[in-house]
């Protein structure tokens, strides 16, 4: 007798392992009246039917760590692989000592997972295939290839109701005596002979510095970037103002892969943090609006001055449209970050784009910040920075980068009083042995035993309302309020300007000499 029927589709094959195994039988039974039947009972084989129209491409895989902490970047040729085929990669190390090597053991790990009847599964780890490799000192994050067989009785991946049996390729980096780092990566085991022939015929992908380096070649020559690292750097200038900008990759712990920009540019002078608007706690204190209502709910901002600020933001939003949303912004950097899980060309150029036109809208905002409510920016102060050869924070009321002579000139506004703290450094410096402190120094210096004649005279001009001068540590400063004689306080470039020349003239009073005898 004869008989034939079919298996069917998706029929788990059979399968054997320490712990777990799915064993198939053909049962036969002949009905014999009035009388026992017989029986027998033969064991079958069952494969997997061929497994078609899957495609090896390279896949890049990194650890879970917080930022800073060591992590595991690595790269395959394909993780779709098939039995009797081979196995391929990098493994690069970020944040591990540079002066050290470490050992890795990268392996291929059967892995048969058991569902119970009440949704519980349990995890076995059956057989397991093991390679060695090193990381060498200083070079960790150029990626230390890889490349070993794969078992050709290897049973390929298979579901059924009770059981899964899957693979991943498991890549420790011992640290220390009992501690070591771990990056798990699942792979395909599938019974097609096609992956078995390309397996090794893709290039290797880079990781690490050598990944940037590579994709971003095509960025930084197009864009006229530079490659540093593992990040992209270059300076965009418009007219006078110049932000240097530097992108890169990175991994965030529970976030994923993002690309990252980081800007720097003069500073605003508004003391102003903008950060994304994150929990519950956001929505109900109060910040500064820029009458955006998404913007507006997509960040938090605090500043010195709120019309200040926002009349800031404003213009700048409206420059950027969807492009303008920060990571972080405050007074002289910003942050932009995209989420990027696989690092391409493509997304790396698009991004470096957007980068570069948030950087051009930060500069034309820059030179259009206002001065702080109620004040007027006096005509005054531009020849004042000009003649310093500093740069006019107008936001702040402030010289930055100054210098007269040699001494190097800082002028600042403190909002307390409020009032202008001006201070400078000759050069050459002040004797260690110099130390004055006088609270009102035009008043205090007629009386002060130490004080020279010249140096009296000197201090006799200054405004009467001059406070806090100190000299000492290799530097003069004073506190000049503002005025006060109208209805609202009034900033006084004329009297810093004064003031810088008389306190750049008390440096030689008190011994502060050019050439080998001073």
């Amino acid at each position: 007798f004869r008989a034939s029927f079919d298996l069917p589709d998706g029929l788990p094959p059979s399968y054997a392992s320490t712990l777990t195994s799915v064993r198939w039988f053909i049962d036969v039974e002949v009905s014999i009246p009035w009388w026992p039947d017989a029986r027998s009972h033969h064991p079958l084989t069952v494969t997997l039917a061929e497994a078609r129209g899957l495609v090896g491409e390279p896949a890049r895989y990194r650890s879970q760590g917080a930022h800073g902490a060591p992590r595991i970047e690595a790269s395959l040729t394909s993780s779709k692989l098939a039995p009797g085929g081979r196995i391929a990669g990098a493994v690069a190390l970020h944040d591990f000592d540079p002066r050290s090597s470490f050992p890795i053991r990268i392996g291929l790990v059967e892995r048969n997972t058991l569902y119970s009847a009440i949704a519980h599964e349990r995890v076995l780890t059956a057989r397991s295939w093991f390679i060695a490799a090193e990381s060498p000192a200083g070079a960790h994050e150029r990626g230390t290839p890889f490349e070993f067989g794969i078992p050709g009785y290897l049973q390929p991946d298979f579901r059924t109701a009770p059981l899964a049996h899957g693979h991943t390729l498991e890549i420790e980096v011992k640290t220390g005596r009992f501690s070591s780092t771990t990056l798990s990566i699942p792979v395909t085991i599938a019974n097609d002979g096609a992956l078995r022939d390309e397996s090794l015929g893709l290039a290797v992908p880079s990781v690490g510095e050598s990944r940037m380096a590579e994709l971003g070649r095509a960025v930084a020559d197009r864009r006229g970037y530079v490659i540093e690292g593992a990040s992209l750097t270059r300076t965009i200038d418009a007219g006078d103002v110049s932000v240097a900008v530097q992108i890169g990759h990175e991994h965030r712990l529970r976030e994923g892969a993002f690309l990252v920009a980081s800007l720097t540019f003069p500073r605003l002078g508004l003391a102003l943090s903008v950060e994304p608007q994150t929990g519950l706690a956001g929505y109900f204190v109060r910040d500064i609006e820029i009458d955006d209502p998404a913007w507006d709910r997509e960040h938090r901002v605090t500043a010195r001055d709120a019309q200040q600020a926002s009349a800031f933001l404003r213009g700048l939003v409206r420059r950027l449209g969807k492009e303008g949303s920060f990571a972080e912004l405050s007074d002289d950097s910003a942050s932009l970050r995209e989420p990027d899980s696989a690092l391409s060309t493509e997304s790396l150029d698009a991004f470096a784009a957007k980068v570069e036109r948030v950087a051009l809208a930060l500069a034309e905002a820059t030179r259009s910040v206002l001065p702080p409510t109620g004040l007027e920016l006096a005509p005054e102060w531009a020849p004042l920075a000009a003649r310093l050869g500093g740069r006019l924070v107008p936001g702040e009321l402030a010289i930055d980068d100054a210098k007269l002579g040699g001494a190097e000139v800082r002028i600042e506004t403190r909002w307390e009083r409020p009032s202008h703290h001006i201070e400078l450094r000759p050069d050459p410096p002040l004797p260690d042995a110099v130390s004055l402190a006088l609270r009102a120094p035009q008043t205090e210096a007629a009386t002060a035993p130490s004080l020279s004649p010249e140096v009296r005279a000197l201090l006799a001009r200054l405004p009467p309302d001059a406070e806090d001068l100190r000299l000492g540590n290799g530097f003069v400063s004073l506190e000049l309020p503002f005025d006060r004689s109208g209805p609202t306080p009034r900033a006084r470039p004329v009297d810093v300007s004064n003031v810088v020349d008389l306190l750049a003239r008390l440096g030689p009073l008190f011994g502060v000499r050019r050439g080998p005898f001073r």
